[in-house]
């Protein structure tokens, strides 16, 4: 088995012999948050928003975090020599050791920071089979290490002969186990709204950025069992396996395009991990060739906000926030992704006649303007 290279706490650590305290608050108590994304060579796609994500969910879990040293043990582990150039990452931060002559125990000292490599699931992934299942994972919209409603979840779906869950508050599909619902309905890109009932994923983000340049109408708002199943294509976003469609829900097949096809492989040598949210700023990775200029997905301005409504007619606007910027591109106004609970706007404005001057959309255009 090929050894991948991997992080604990302050340097580079072997996989095979992480050594973590029992009484990390993470193991004991599931105390701490986590994000997930893939990796090509030093590549990677939106990697600042998932720290930017961990970060703003570490605050909420009060776990102290150097942003920057979060930054260089990601940068550092891809550029570390391994075999295996197509992988998953994962990075893991909990509130480290608990003081053991406490009670109740409570964390003393740093932070754990924990970062693993995994070979990736090869792409395009195979469409997949869902079941509904009522979501029980509290607070949904933080990525916390506390994982089994989502793996209970996983389990109820795996035992009725599907692949993964669909996530569900009464007739409201929110999210699956793993991934965001999207579903194209009469050329409209509709996705439910991340009102605290669901985590806004860095894919789901980017591919909402990626239907307004293309010019393609975005609704922000419920989608339910009807819709799903007169949509033209419905589809799972995920950092790990991309775009993937929808193709059964609880048995009822769905209108299935085939799968999304692999992206283009990014340039070697670079990684976006170095891209700050708030000054734009560009740093090289550790990887060899870092020179080499970035594709248009990693030169998007790192957000880490949550797009609402846009079309391809409506311009970006700002909603008060100084971090935010207007630009020229049809992009969506926004709110906070963390603990957010909007009232959920239509794209009332997107009219018969204006869907059928924008540009169609598919799953594959979609997933190759996301990852181009």
């Amino acid at each position: 088995m090929t050894s991948l290279p991997a992080w604990l706490g302050d340097g580079p650590a072997d996989i095979a012999s992480l050594d973590v305290s029992a009484l990390d608050a993470g193991l004991r108590s599931g105390w701490g948050v986590f994000e997930t994304l893939r990796a090509h060579g030093t590549a990677t796609l939106g990697s600042e928003r998932h720290v930017a994500r961990l970060i703003a969910g570490a605050d909420r879990l009060a776990i102290a975090v150097d942003g920057d040293h979060v930054r260089e043990a990601l940068e550092r582990t891809l550029a570390a020599p391994r075999d295996v150039h197509e992988v998953a990452v994962r990075i893991t931060l909990t509130a480290g050791p608990v003081d053991a002559a406490a009670w109740p125990p409570a964390p003393i000292g740093a932070p754990t920071l924990v970062v693993t490599l995994h070979p990736a699931p090869a792409l395009p992934c195979p469409a997949t089979r869902a079941v509904t299942v009522t979501a029980t994972r509290w607070p949904a919209d933080l990525k916390a290490t506390s994982y089994v409603a989502s793996i209970l979840a996983t389990r109820q779906a795996q035992a009725a002969g599907a692949d993964t869950a669909v996530l569900c508050d009464g007739d409201e599909l929110l999210e699956t186990a793993e991934g965001n619902l999207l579903a194209i309905i009469d050329g409209v890109l509709v996705t439910p709204e991340a009102d605290g009932r669901l985590l806004p994923g860095v894919t789901r983000e980017l591919a909402l950025e990626a239907a307004g340049r293309l010019g393609v109408p975005v609704r922000i708002g419920p989608l339910r069992r009807d819709d799903v199943v007169r949509a033209e294509a419905v589809m799972v976003s995920s950092a790990v396996t991309g775009l993937r469609t929808l193709a059964q829900l609880d048995g009822h097949a769905l209108r299935a395009p085939g799968p999304v096809p692999a992206p283009p492989q990014p340039r070697r040598g670079r990684a976006d991990v170095g891209r700050r949210a708030p000054s734009g700023r560009d740093r090289p990775a550790g990887g060899a060739g870092g020179a080499a200029p970035l594709s248009r997905a990693r030169r998007l301005r790192s957000r880490t906000a949550e797009p609402r409504t846009c079309t391809a007619q409506s311009p970006e606007r700002s909603s008060g926030s100084s971090s935010r910027s207007s630009t020229s591109r049809p992009r969506c106004a926004e709110s906070s992704p963390i603990a957010s609970r909007r009232t959920s706007t239509d794209a009332s404005s997107s009219s018969a006649s204006s869907r059928t001057e924008s540009a169609s959309l598919s799953p594959a255009a979609c997933w190759n303007e996301v990852s181009a």
